[in-house]
């Protein structure tokens, strides 16, 4: 991949913006699009008949950009030319990797449920069964299954103590008190996470995530029986997921809120309220501006006048423009800006999200995060020196 793929953001590129609107557009319109972002790369449409043509094409694309692929293919998959033949290729891979993540997720909402725990699946595998109608079209990276937080540690021993051994790392484990999901191993490979709250924000608060469950819907996954979000619930939180910045960047929550919208009626007051509650409105301002203006999304004009009005802290302020400011790992200028806006961002988070629910005054709980932090790091950092 070019240099591009070390692009990040929660908002598109005006590049990615004609690839994003050639995957929600009617197709006619779309193949416009399409067209516009190929020329933003110099592609043409003879260059898809080149053998060598797949290595230059991907060379030229950020990650955001492939995930958004598979969606551009069954938009335009009437127009029949060797450019919807070459996405419907790149394609395939996709529905084999989100089986196999559906097949391990219904191995380990199994586990759950014989041992009494609520489960929810959430995120991708979600989003492609019930809003896309098929698993090949929505990119996901991992499995993602939501239990109660009065019931995590009932999750995690069953789950430890089935055949598979399904079991977080030694740095989720460290952390665990600061993380709202931990990442499962087991010998067959799992590439699951379970969470026990949604937001990383409002980690470890046992009611936060109660309006959640109580709205959400009994689902077949592929012959398995478990809860996903209302429609309201999975818009939110399809939106609220892309507001970090992140490489590659999360702009398919996008494609995500697009698809439901076009799905179901959609609680906009609920929504607002939302974002409020837990606190992403600077995020929200912007993001649903951007869904009325440019993909015509009806968000009605007093949810907007509300948002834009509603008073919010210079802490939430401050938090978010921290969360998208771009970081390279490479450039060792942004990892001095990273380390030295850390504390920053650090102290607006707990002011707005941990001090109510914290004993500790702010300077002992960070040194105690900090501290757990570099022990959770050290076996790993200890393995790449002996490597």
């Amino acid at each position: 991949m070019t240099d591009s793929s070390r692009q990040g953001g929660f908002f598109p590129t005006p590049g990615q913006l004609f690839l994003l609107k050639a995957s929600v557009f009617p197709p006619d319109e779309a193949l416009v699009y399409w067209k516009r972002w190929l020329q933003t790369l110099d592609i043409r449409e003879s260059d898809f008949k080149n053998l060598n043509f797949p290595e230059e094409f991907y060379s030229k694309l950020d990650r955001a950009s492939v995930r958004i692929l598979p969606i551009v293919w069954k938009n335009l998959e009437d127009f029949e030319n060797e450019e919807i033949t070459f996405l419907k290729r790149s394609s395939k891979g996709i529905w084999l990797k989100n089986q196999m993540l559906i097949s391990s997720m219904a191995m380990m909402l199994e586990l759950l449920g014989n041992a009494g725990i609520d489960h929810m699946i959430i995120k991708g595998i979600p989003l492609g069964l019930k809003y896309y109608k098929d698993p090949s079209l929505r990119v996901a990276g991992d499995g993602d299954i939501l239990v109660p937080f009065d019931q995590k540690q009932a999750a995690l021993h069953a789950l430890a103590a089935s055949p598979q051994g399904y079991r977080p790392g030694y740095l989720d484990r460290m952390m665990s008190p600061y993380l709202h999901a931990a990442h499962l191993h087991a010998a067959n490979h799992t590439d699951i996470d379970l969470h026990w709250n949604l937001f990383g924000e409002h980690t470890g608060i046992p009611d936060i995530d109660n309006v959640f469950w109580e709205k959400s819907l009994a689902f077949d996954m592929q012959g398995t029986r478990t809860r996903v979000l209302s429609p309201t619930h999975q818009f939110f939180t399809s939106m609220a997921h892309g507001r970090y910045y992140d490489i590659p960047s999360p702009i398919r929550w996008i494609n995500d809120c697009v698809v439901i919208a076009r799905s179901a009626a959609i609680n906009w007051d609920e929504v607002t309220n939302l974002a409020v509650r837990f606190r992403f409105v600077p995020f929200f301002r912007e993001g649903l501006g951007l869904l009325q203006r440019e993909f015509r999304i009806d968000v009605p004009e007093s949810i907007l006048r509300f948002l834009k009005n509603a008073g919010i802290s210079e802490d939430e302020e401050r938090y978010h423009y921290f969360a998208r400011q771009p970081f390279d790992k490479s450039d060792p200028a942004g990892v001095i800006k990273r380390v030295i806006r850390s504390p920053l961002r650090r102290i607006a988070y707990y002011r707005i999200f941990r001090k109510t629910h914290e004993r500790l005054p702010f300077i002992l709980w960070y040194i105690k995060w900090g501290l757990t932090k570099i022990l959770a790091w050290m076996p790993s950092l200890w393995k790449k020196d002996q490597d």
